[in-house]
């Protein structure tokens, strides 16, 4: 059974990356036949061309030469559809912020790039059309089409209630024909049952990075070179004053304070115990907040890797000011929610206004890491469980059997 996998795969961004891999690892377990679609979209390579230095860019690049098996090149929504139709017995869509879409209205975002015409604000496929993610075919083909699945798929914030309204019934479309539905996150369930006027309710999944401890090992030369067993790793935009004041902290208590990169910067601050540049690795990455003391700082992805490995965490979201539905679109809002562990989401006004000594405290509570590492098993079966139901699903497909509908699943 060949089963493609559509997702965000040659992203220059570490979780993105990892979670593509996940997903390409639990398929191989399960004694079938795992594709990648390399689907290459013009507009985010360019993106990326303007956030990405061309030595971190090779980085990712070798990433997924290596380590994903990938279909031929394809560059458009059709030849994406033909592949599909041709060559697959199943398509997942996902992980990742495949669901997402821009706006056509979003005064936010027109006010920013107005203001600052010459910064990249982020990567969202196509404009008022549905990106090829939405598996949205136009073709017909004799016999039986591959399932269509997603996969913890997530809208990324996507603010649905601004698109444009003839997209609605394109995506209304596309909804129906999904042999099954899974999603990330709240917000995007939201979206979902919006544009189907509460008729489709997807299920939560999720993300895979939460099985690839599971199907994969790091090699040995995919681990950093650097001692991180006492580092406490930060990464975001933190004021100077506080990050001076937090490591003064974290040497009372016999620990280092170290930076963790991210694809598009170094975050390296004045004063650093230890300085972890770039280029770096997806696995490099991930080995760091494996084997740190601790962490703190943003991402979706860095709170996932340090609650599979037991890394004690303070994820931080920074919620822009008079942000109504802030917390409703926060993907890591939404998993520490999930977790139980609420304690360990902040916003960066809440962080850098509360005491370190009460920040280091709060890291190392034995009692939400334990309710992480529970969470965390639940985790694994859940993805597992979506799995098995998307292979069960291809199997009646091949089998001729009558099709079920996303009501059914």
């Amino acid at each position: 059974m060949r089963v493609g996998i559509l997702t965000y795969h040659n992203s220059y961004n570490f979780g993105a990356n990892l979670q593509v891999l996940a997903t390409q690892k639990a398929l191989e377990k399960q004694n079938v036949t795992p594709i990648v679609v390399n689907y290459r979209s013009s507009a985010k390579y360019e993106f990326y061309q303007t956030t990405t230095s061309l030595e971190q860019a090779a980085v990712h690049e070798s990433f997924i030469e290596k380590y994903l098996t990938l279909s031929p090149l394809l560059n458009s929504t059709i030849e994406v559809e033909e592949y599909c139709l041709d060559a697959l017995d199943a398509v997942i869509v996902g992980s990742d912020a495949v669901f997402r879409i821009q706006a056509k209205y979003d005064p936010r975002k027109f006010l920013r790039q107005l203001i600052h015409p010459d910064i990249a604000v982020s990567y969202s496929e196509g404009k008022n059309v549905l990106p090829p993610y939405w598996l949205d075919w136009k073709q017909y083909k004799c016999g039986a089409i591959p399932v269509k699945t997603s996969l913890a798929a997530s809208a990324m914030g996507t603010k649905f209630y601004l698109l444009k309204l003839s997209l609605y019934r394109d995506l209304w479309k596309s909804i129906r024909s999904f042999d099954l539905l899974t999603v990330r996150d709240a917000w995007t369930q939201l979206m979902i049952r919006f544009i189907s006027l509460g008729t489709i309710i997807p299920s939560y999944c999720p993300d895979p990075v939460f099985v690839l401890n599971n199907y994969f090992t790091v090699p040995s030369n995919e681990i950093p070179d650097i001692d991180v067993s006492r580092t406490i790793l930060v990464s975001g935009k933190f004021s100077p004053e506080w990050l001076l004041n937090f490591k003064e902290i974290c040497r009372s208590s016999g620990y280092l304070l170290g930076n963790l990169p991210n694809p598009d910067q170094d975050f390296i601050f004045p004063g650093a115990d230890i300085e972890i540049a770039l280029p770096l690795s997806p696995l490099e990455w991930y080995s760091l907040l494996a084997r740190a003391a601790g962490y703190i700082g943003i991402r979706f992805h860095a709170l996932v890797s340090c609650m599979i490995n037991g890394t004690p965490f303070l994820t931080v979201d920074s919620l822009e000011k008079y942000q109504l539905t802030g917390r409703l679109r926060s993907k890591i809002h939404d998993l520490c929610k999930r977790a139980g562990v609420l304690e360990r989401y902040v916003t960066q006004k809440r962080l850098c206004s509360r005491p370190s000594e009460y920040v280091l405290k709060d890291l190392f509570k034995a009692r939400t890491m334990a309710q992480c590492e529970a969470y965390v098993e639940k985790a694994k079966d859940q993805f597992m469980d979506v799995i098995d139901k998307i292979l069960k699903l291809a199997e009646m497909r091949s089998s001729g059997s009558k099709r079920f509908s996303v009501s059914k699943i």
